[in-house]
């Protein structure tokens, strides 16, 4: 088409309203003229009439209008090149469709077959042929399926821009005729997306199948370039199911969730990585349906049934063989989640799963607290540290994933108690408790920073003590046991610090109250404090000895070891014990009936100064070393039978107080043979030297031994007193056989025990005036 007829076309669609308006205005004025007879002169000149003129010029520029657009279709039908500009095709469109109205239902009637007879006869035969070529690969299919709609789009958004006055104008107004893309969108829709009325649609099948295929394998393996397309091809989807007829909810669900199904049998095979994998999932695929578009009731329902098929169906299972990768640092994020989870699980399934959350979280506790005991049971280094960090590290979880939930805090307070308190556990928790006290109050003084407990400040170590003490049930047996290790280190220790052991008392009277043996525990303190104040160097008589004494409530202190009351002590040494008696009786009018028992021989310190050719020593040793020692100042040597039999000490006990003052490192005496005689050339760089008193494997046996247990069952002596006094001071009188039988009712839950080891410990009560006889001799009577 030439320039000037392009002309001719502007000045048509441009002219179109004022010829409009004369066509009008002659038609109303011809209807008019029928009466002009009886309203005009007849011999008035008539003037021409103008659209009549025009009429064969008009009809000619709308068929040229009309070629135009109906080329156009075809061109882009085709996909070829426009001829003319956008403007060109748009003003022409326009004017064709204001010349007459009968023209805009004309053009949209020929738009609407051309759309079909291309859609027949091109996209549904390349569908088809992409659809049906088992060649090509998924991906390579639905690309290829993609292409042909967004070409198929593309022509119909294109002939929506040229033919906007007709869509909108027209189309858009029509009740019964669609818009262009509308109409062009549904023919893609009835033909390839949805089920016809005959039946199935086989290309709709297919192409919902393949969604399907290509979504399975984008949730399997990920792959970066499958994932792009079926986000495409969902976008697609969505977008097209204007109508809602494409099955894409239900069944797609159905079918997802059915995929997942199969792919959790493998992914449980590894339950370290389970729930990363599964949480991973559930969000990349909500994201993936938000991004196509999905509505929010898709979302939901998706998200229920996911979570359903994954987490809770078998979640007793899940959460169990999973918790214990959940608590490792790296995915602890997992717990707060799975929390958020459960705490919807009863409102989204009927199922509360939040009890079974908790109570699989206190069985891993239990689990991993006896895991750590069992791998530490032989290892020299205290478990205390070990299980207050544990204990430390749930609490924590407890607070900071589950919103400080009172269930899983209590689960963890739950768990540490019902563990420690297993017959197996809980005296093997006592005896190291006790030994972690020994540790860190032996150690106060050191400098040194091998040991992490030295390091401790004495807060840090109560707390610690306290998480351990608050869990035991049997905080009195405990007690027990630490009343003996605390009376060592106040007796023999080199330096004990009184004031901190009171404060560590003091905090465990706090949480049990007052008690038998915790009155004890106070009445230790008060004896130290007492012979501080009374008997720190006492001034004796004719005696050149420094001399300090310890006078202790024999009732309220541990059961201490005794020796034969007819050891020989030097005169010099006899002397001073007689003096302090003499002392002591006359002191006060309340003690002149007390008796002062100097039979703990092991007990007693003493400081021996020793001359030696390279100088003076001074020698802390014990009350049998010391006289041994002393034996020298009047004789070089002598032999182990004559050492005997000055001495009068057991055999069994002389040789371990030979032994240890010539051993190896304390030289003190050299042994030739059965001869001992004193090692004037000792040497040592110390000018004080502490020589202890070598322990054999049943005094050795205890906080330190390898089988606590073991220890603990052949010395249940303090358990079986502490249970006489609960059931006496319960019943305050009765009678022999009763007290017997409901006390071995208590103490036969943590182990066997005779009656004879009751009868000989209910003696003890009675001698130690816990307990007193009634005069029939049958029934006793707890003394308060």
């Amino acid at each position: 088409m030439t320039e000037e007829s392009t002309s001719e076309i502007l000045d048509f669609g441009g002219s179109n309203s004022s010829i409009s308006k004369t066509a009008t205005s002659s038609h109303l004025s011809h209807d008019y003229s029928r009466h002009e007879p009886s309203l005009r002169n007849d011999n008035k000149r008539k003037k021409p009439n103008i659209a009549l003129v025009n009429k064969s010029h008009l009809s000619a520029q709308k068929e040229k209008v009309k070629l135009l657009a109906h080329r156009v279709i075809d061109l882009i039908l085709q996909g070829s090149k426009l001829e003319y500009s956008f403007d060109v095709y748009y003003r022409s469109v326009e004017s064709l469709c204001r010349f007459k109205h009968i023209e805009q239902s004309i053009l949209a009637d020929h738009l609407k077959s051309k759309l079909e007879d291309h859609f027949h006869y091109h996209i549904i035969p390349d569908i088809t042929s992409i659809l049906e070529d088992n060649l090509l690969s998924l991906n390579e299919s639905i690309t290829r399926y993609l292409e042909v709609y967004e070409k198929w789009r593309h022509k119909l958004r294109l002939l929506s821009k040229l033919f906007l006055y007709l869509d909108r104008c027209y189309l858009m107004q029509h009740p019964s005729k669609k818009m262009i893309l509308e109409f062009g969108m549904t023919l893609f829709v009835e033909e390839l997306l949805i089920d016809k009325d005959e039946g199935t649609n086989r290309l709709a099948e297919i192409t919902l199948r393949k969604h399907i295929q290509l979504l399975k394998k984008v949730g399997e393996f990920e792959d970066i370039r499958d994932l792009e397309v079926a986000k495409q091809l969902s976008t697609m989807l969505v977008k097209l199911n204007f109508s809602h007829q494409i099955k894409l909810h239900t069944d797609l669900i159905n079918l997802i969730i059915s995929h997942y199904n199969s792919l959790k049998d493998s992914w449980i095979e590894k339950p370290e990585t389970y729930i990363h994998t599964v949480l991973t999932k559930i969000s990349r695929e909500m994201t993936f349906f938000k991004d196509c578009g999905y509505e929010r009731e898709f979302l939901i329902e998706f998200l229920l049934k996911l979570k359903w098929i994954l987490i809770f169906q078998d979640f007793n299972t899940i959460i169990k063989s999973c918790m214990p990768f959940m608590v490792q640092d790296k995915n602890l994020k997992q717990f707060g989640i799975i929390y958020d989870y459960c705490g919807k699980s009863l409102e989204e399934y009927q199922l509360d799963a939040m009890p079974i959350f908790v109570y699989e979280w206190g069985q891993y506790i239990i689990q991993s607290i006896k895991e750590l005991i069992e791998n530490n049971k032989s290892s020299l280094k205290n478990i205390i540290p070990l299980l207050v960090e544990l204990n430390l590290r749930y609490k924590s979880i407890a607070g900071d994933k589950f919103n400080k939930n009172e269930l899983f805090e209590f689960e963890v307070r739950k768990s540490f108690t019902k563990t420690f308190n297993e017959k197996k556990i809980n005296t093997f928790i006592i005896f190291q408790l006790c030994k972690y006290c020994d540790s860190f109050f032996k150690s106060i003084n050191k400098k040194s920073n091998k040991d992490e407990i030295v390091n401790l400040s004495f807060n840090e170590f109560q707390h610690n003590v306290l998480i351990i003490f608050k869990a035991l049930n049997n905080k009195n047996d405990f007690i027990s046991h630490y009343k003996k290790e605390l009376s060592k280190r106040l007796l023999l220790g080199k330096s004990p610090n009184y004031n901190l052991e009171r404060k560590l008392v003091e905090s465990f009277l706090k949480l049990i109250g007052e008690g038998d043996e915790t009155v004890g525990l106070q009445i230790m303190f008060k004896d130290l404090e007492l012979s501080r104040e009374k008997y720190s160097l006492v001034a004796l008589d004719e005696s050149p000895v420094d001399f300090t004494a310890l006078v202790l409530e024999q009732k309220h202190w541990p059961e201490m070891p005794k020796l034969d009351s007819n050891i020989i002590l030097l005169p010099q040494l006899t002397t001073i014990l007689d003096n302090f008696t003499a002392l002591y009786h006359n002191s006060d009018e309340k003690l002149k009936n007390r008796t002062l028992d100097w039979s703990h021989y092991p007990l007693h310190q003493l400081t021996i100064k020793a001359e030696f050719e390279n100088g003076e020593k001074e020698l802390d040793v014990n009350l049998l070393q010391a006289i041994v020692i002393l034996l020298f100042n009047n004789s070089d040597s002598y032999t182990y039978d004559e050492i005997l039999a000055l001495t009068n000490i057991s055999d069994k006990l002389l040789k371990k107080v030979l032994g240890s003052l010539s051993s190896d490192k304390y030289k003190i005496l050299l042994r030739h043979n059965t001869t001992y005689s004193f090692n004037s050339k000792f040497t040592d760089k110390a000018t004080k030297i502490r020589i202890p008193l070598s322990k054999d494997r049943e005094t050795s046996a205890g906080l330190f031994d390898s089988e606590p247990t073991k220890t603990f069952e052949r010395n249940r002596n303090v358990e079986f007193r502490s249970a006489l006094v609960r059931v006496m001071k319960s019943a305050k009188k009765i009678s022999y056989l009763d007290l017997l039988n409901q006390t071995l009712s208590l103490v036969e839950k943590n182990g066997p025990c005779s009656i004879a080891d009751l009868k000989s410990n209910l003696e003890y009560l009675i001698e130690n005036e816990y307990v007193k006889r009634e005069f029939d001799g049958q029934t006793l009577s707890y003394i308060p």
